[in-house]
């Protein structure tokens, strides 16, 4: 059975992504778990789509910025730049890609990489929109991998069934993000890119059908 993590609300700022993966939870029937680490933090939901697959869904690991419409977190982290990863930098062009002050430094990346190391999953999906900052980007199903492998062929799965194209490279530098680390430790991560100018209920009206049909379909 394939073990899945499906990641929303990194920034809150893409509100879509959070509303997705809640309501795939939601879909699935997911058991919240009670552990007060998560309940401080951020919901985390598990189960399993017999005989496919095991989810584990964190819908709003940025719970402030999602409840204050902020990028970064309550200490104005980027989230996805703290991750300790081998390409961690305590530069920014931005001050909303502050890195913070050290790798993982945030409570609720520290979380993040206990929960990914405890569980060694097969792959790891993380939704965003592309939110305009300082770089443009379009709506992409983007792998962070090994080309030539199981998790690249996931990937064109799912940009073929949300007809959006699949991409090696998101066309900018992303010290310390989630797929960086994924690399380090040698786990598939898909980023799905949605498009930022669809409501929430439009995302999730476009989009979840196909990840619906992914996750409890032939999943390679």
């Amino acid at each position: 059975m394939r073990k899945f993590l499906i990641l929303g609300g990194v920034h809150g700022v893409e509100p879509q992504s959070a509303y997705v993966a809640h309501h795939l939870a939601n879909y699935y029937n997911l058991q919240k778990s009670n552990d007060p680490r998560f309940l401080e933090l951020f919901d985390l939901y598990t189960g399993s789509l017999e005989p496919k697959a095991q989810l584990v869904v964190i819908p709003d690991f940025n719970r402030y910025g999602l409840k204050n419409n902020t990028r970064g977190n309550e200490r104005g982290v980027d989230l996805n730049r703290n991750l300790p990863a081998f390409n961690w930098s305590s530069n920014y062009q931005d001050k909303v890609y502050f890195p913070g002050t050290a790798p993982a430094s945030e409570s609720q990346t520290k979380l993040l990489v206990e929960i990914i190391n405890n569980n060694k999953f097969d792959l790891i999906i993380s939704l965003h929109t592309n939110h305009f900052v300082k770089n443009p980007n379009p709506p992409q199903v983007n792998f962070d991998g090994i080309e030539v492998s199981w998790g690249f062929e996931q990937a064109k799965i799912l940009g073929k069934l949300l007809e959006l194209p699949v991409t090696t490279d998101i066309g900018y530098s992303t010290p310390g993000s989630l797929g960086s680390y994924c690399k380090q430790i040698n786990t598939p991560c898909i980023t799905i890119e949605f498009d930022d100018k669809l409501s929430k209920e439009g995302v999730w009206a476009l989009y979840a059908p196909e990840i619906i049909r992914y996750l409890t379909g032939d999943l390679g």
